[in-house]
């Protein structure tokens, strides 16, 4: 839950002046109050700034660097220009009003003066508390004013269409390595059945327009070149024309596209560079805004251009979120989480967030899909054969027992000799260090305490990006490779532990996705090389590293 405190900015007095007022608080009254802010200095340094977000994403930096230092001045100074006088004061009676609910503080600025849309709002610092105010749990909402809607009912899985466009005569994009970026990083909501993805590779606007007409979609996300035109003032994606060049499409002609749907899809993610950006004479310019504007509940842009771990990390924290059943608000949250994963990096500033209702949850998750994992093969229907006796058939019988039979011995040899091709083995002195590092539970059953296993797992530096709840729920059901993974990487890890922690789903996820190789049930059924091998991926996708080397991942043996 969110308290929300609700700002509405409009057009003051004279250049330079705007009124903004408090029109929904978390405690009493409505101040107002008179900002004074260069608006036309603070676009003039976009460019600058997105430099400055782009380039951390690479540098990796654990100090303030020159480039955070400019970012975090121009946060300050909007901080300050927003929240002075009483509407400061209604902000931290606001602040301390949450905490006293436990509930965290949503704000949602609505901005009615055109040329204030393309300021990066999301960057504010709060100098008193040393701290972005919206840079993990609390994100900043654009509110765009329109009739809220009912949440939508999912009794299946979230349908995301993805739409991939690398047109001739512009920039080109790495078309299948983009697909693999975004199935990677949907790998657990896949696999459990909470996403079905579906893509488009060169998408046109007539293969969009037949997917709107005879589909189902809740998500559209589009990966492409997109740009703001100065000559009409407005936001234009880039789709593949009928010769293979570029086909702009503004952002209201891509509304009335999108609208062709029964349902038209709820949520529009552009992950193409400038998709953001408004106008600085229309509100409605930016393709974000118009979407919105046009019909479309929700809009998730890029302000600045993003680095592929970034969008990654971003797709895999809002998709996760969003089909769990989270509001729009927590979803685009848990994004910017996940680009806080990326060290050093500033990226979690360039996803914008734009709504038709600020508080929406906008799907109703009515009966989650069952993990893929659990999900048992369906049965082919046995034709009915006749013209055989009982003894007949009572012999074929005890033939087919006796192959079974000895199939299944020959299964266990391979097994216990090509799947248990061991690790670095962990660092053991005596007997009693084994002890430690050996698992104390069966992974052939559910784990009797999955919560200890859990705190265990932390504890050697596997963690993870869900819910505990769902990682503890995975952990005590028998039917999903978690409890035996789960029991071979504290085997493995023993009392040395990742020198930087890994998730446990992404590790779950490579070794899920490795071709040739059953999903295991049994600690027995194991691949110790592979499992090794889903570690170091895992951790090369979390640091954006090349690691190669399991035992290079480790702390030193104590």
């Amino acid at each position: 839950m969110a308290s929300i405190i609700e700002l509405e900015v409009t057009a003051g007095a004279a250049e330079g002046q705007f009124t903004v007022r408090v029109v929904r608080p978390v405690a009493d009254g409505e101040p107002t109050a008179t900002m004074q802010l260069d608006a036309k200095a603070l676009l003039g340094v976009r460019d600058d700034l997105e430099t400055v977000v782009l380039a951390s994403a690479a540098a990796g930096r654990r100090i303030l660097s020159p480039g955070e230092q400019r970012l975090r001045d121009v946060g300050q100074q909007l901080f300050e220009a927003l929240f002075s006088g009483p509407i400061h004061e209604a902000y931290r009676a606001s602040v301390s009003a949450a905490d006293e609910r436990d509930e965290r503080l949503q704000v949602v600025l609505r901005l009615d003066v055109p040329e204030l849309a393309g300021i990066p709002w999301e960057a504010m610092y709060d100098a008193e508390n040393d701290d972005y105010i919206f840079r993990a749990e609390n994100p900043l909402v654009r509110h765009i004013p329109s009739a809220p809607e009912e949440p939508l009912e999912i009794a299946s899985s979230l349908e995301v269409l993805a739409l991939v466009a690398s047109p001739d005569g512009m920039a080109v994009l790495d078309v299948e390595a983009e697909r693999k970026k975004l199935t990677d990083a949907l790998a657990e909501p896949i696999a459990d059945g909470r996403i079905h993805l579906k893509w488009l590779m060169q998408a046109s606007w007539d293969e969009v327009q037949d997917e709107m007409l005879n589909g189902t979609w809740h998500v559209l996300h589009f990966i492409g070149h997109g740009d703001y035109d100065l000559s009409s003032d407005q936001g234009v994606i880039a789709l593949v024309g009928d010769d293979g060049g570029a086909r702009l499409v503004e952002a209201d002609r891509l509304a009335v596209l999108l609208n062709q749907a029964t349902t038209t899809p709820r949520v529009v993610v552009l992950n193409s560079c400038q998709s953001g950006r408004s106008g600085a004479r229309d509100l409605f310019s930016s393709t974000a805004a118009t979407l919105v504007r046009r019909g479309i509940s929700a809009v998730a842009a890029m302000q600045f251009s993003i680095s592929d771990a970034g969008a990654i990390k971003f797709a895999r924290g809002f998709y996760s979120a969003l089909a769990s059943g989270r509001g729009i608000g927590e979803a685009i949250g848990a994004g910017r989480v996940g680009l806080l994963g990326i060290p050093g990096s500033l990226e979690w500033v360039t996803p914008v967030l734009y709504v038709r209702d600020d508080n929406a949850t906008l799907f109703k998750i009515t009966s989650p899909p069952r993990p893929a994992a659990l999900a048992a093969p369906p049965q082919p229907a046995q034709p009915t054969r006749r013209g055989l006796s009982k003894p007949a058939l009572a012999a074929i019988g005890g033939i087919a027992a006796a192959v079974v039979a000895i199939v299944l011995i020959v299964l266990a040899i391979v097994i216990r000799s090509d799947h248990r091709p061991p690790l670095p083995p962990p660092a053991t002195t005596s007997s009693s260090t084994a002890s430690k590092t050996s698992p104390t539970v069966s992974a052939s059953t559910p784990i009797s305490d999955p919560a200890t296993v859990f705190q265990k797992l932390n504890d050697v530096g596997v963690d993870t990006k869900l819910p505990k709840s769902v990682i503890v729920d995975y952990l005590n059901n028998e039917y999903t490779p978690y409890p035996p993974l789960g029991a071979a990487l504290l085997q493995v890890l023993g009392d040395r532990g990742l020198r930087q922690p890994v998730e446990f789903e992404v590790i779950v996820g490579f070794y899920e996705h490795s071709p040739g190789n059953p999903s295991p049930r049994r600690l027995e059924d194991v691949n110790f090389t592979l499992l090794g091998k889903s570690v170091v991926n895992a951790f090369n996708e979390r640091y954006g590293q090349e690691a190669t080397d399991f035992e290079s991942l480790l702390n030193p043996p104590r």
